[in-house]
């Protein structure tokens, strides 16, 4: 069985309440950024940015209303929150070492090629799959994470700064 996220995005206002913010967050399937947010799904020893903390105490109105309604789902567990600053400070550029099922096809690629493989599974007992092992820095998989941060630098508040990071945070859950 498959784990999905949910994700919504509150900023905090210069009177220090958190509200509701509209963003454009992609919410799709990408294990490795699940590891880095919240060590869920986290099969290759990732550091992740936090541990889940659960819903922020101080969560907007807006949050605690859709989440008292019926037509709103967050997931079923690990539900967290962090801020831009926090994803923003999280290294992206360091190696990770990734061991997957490929093809045939893909790992000699990978081996005299050196061209990184694009499709792979956990595990597979099919014909024409093999076992292969390879480095790269985790931004060249996490594209989730690469999204969310980038969709939260492009929300525009008034202020002194262009990107306050600390004033925006996405707030999620995973299901299973």
């Amino acid at each position: 069985m498959g784990c999905d996220i949910y994700i919504v995005t509150e900023v905090r206002t210069q009177a220090g309440a958190w509200l509701l913010y509209p963003a454009a967050i992609p919410s799709y399937r990408d294990y490795l950024t699940f590891a880095v947010l919240a060590n869920v799904r986290n099969r290759d020893g990732i550091t992740p940015i936090s541990e889940p903390k659960g819903l922020p105490e101080d969560m907007s109105n807006g949050l605690a209303s859709l989440l008292e309604g019926r037509d709103f789902y967050l997931g079923d567990h690990s539900f967290s929150w962090l801020t831009g600053l926090e994803l923003l400070g999280y290294p992206l550029y360091e190696e990770i070492v990734l061991e997957r099922m490929v093809t045939a096809e893909t790992a000699k690629d990978y081996r005299t090629t050196g061209a990184l493989p694009q499709e792979w599974c956990s595990a597979t007992n099919a014909p024409g799959w093999e076992p292969l092992q390879w480095s790269v820095p985790l931004s060249r998989y996490a594209r989730l994470l690469c999204d969310i941060k980038e969709a939260l630098q492009g929300i525009r508040l008034g202020g002194a700064y262009p990107y306050e990071a600390a004033r925006r945070r996405v707030v999620f859950g995973f299901d299973s």
